[in-house]
């Protein structure tokens, strides 16, 4: 219809014109403010493929924010781990040292867990769990899973528990060959 308007007459392009569904774009005329005129080319009847072109931007901001829903939930759920990150509730304000023999290892994630007993001063058997880092981080200090072995004498050095308990949070372990081992890396 659009290219055939120039060979209507003006009432019946005014007709067209201002049916419903039509749509156009004006222009301002050079020096005179505020009038305008329908620029060529623009003006067009709201038809079938102008309503799909609206349908679609409509369902494009949909998919849109719905792609924007599904990669925030996403992100959630991959960084969530480290809002469950905890540190150790230890004494800091003084430094532990525990001398005993390993009765077992648990080479896992969370934390590295060595098992000692360790006589007290009475000459009693205390049992106490000496925690460490992860296993990743254990072997970027220079640990692996053999390292220590059941029956190993050591000496560890690090942060007893607030609660009392006997979990000590590792700060170096001592071989009975007098290899020191960092558990966090030198921190």
């Amino acid at each position: 219809m659009l290219a055939h308007a120039h060979q209507m007459s003006s009432a019946a392009f005014l007709h067209w014109l201002s049916s419903p569904g039509v749509q156009y774009v004006s222009q301002e005329l050079p020096g005179l403010k505020n009038k305008t005129r329908p620029t060529r080319g623009v003006v067009r009847r709201a038809g079938p493929a102008l309503r799909t072109r609206r349908l679609h931007w409509r369902c494009g901001v949909r998919i849109r924010l719905q792609a924007l829903a599904v990669g925030a939930v996403g992100v959630l759920m991959v960084a969530s781990p480290l809002f469950a990150h905890h540190t150790w509730a230890v004494d800091r304000t003084r430094d532990v040292t525990v001398s005993g023999t390993v009765t077992g290892i648990d080479w896992s994630n969370p934390h590295v867990q060595i098992f000692v007993d360790a006589k007290d001063d009475s000459g009693k058997v205390e049992k106490w769990t000496v925690g460490g880092p992860s296993t990743g981080r254990m072997a970027g200090s220079g640990w692996n899973k053999s390292t220590l072995k059941p029956g190993d004498v050591i000496t560890a050095v690090g942060h007893r528990a607030t609660d009392g308990s006997r979990l000590l949070r590792t700060q170096k372990v001592v071989l009975s060959n007098g290899q020191e081992l960092n558990a966090y890396g030198g921190r």
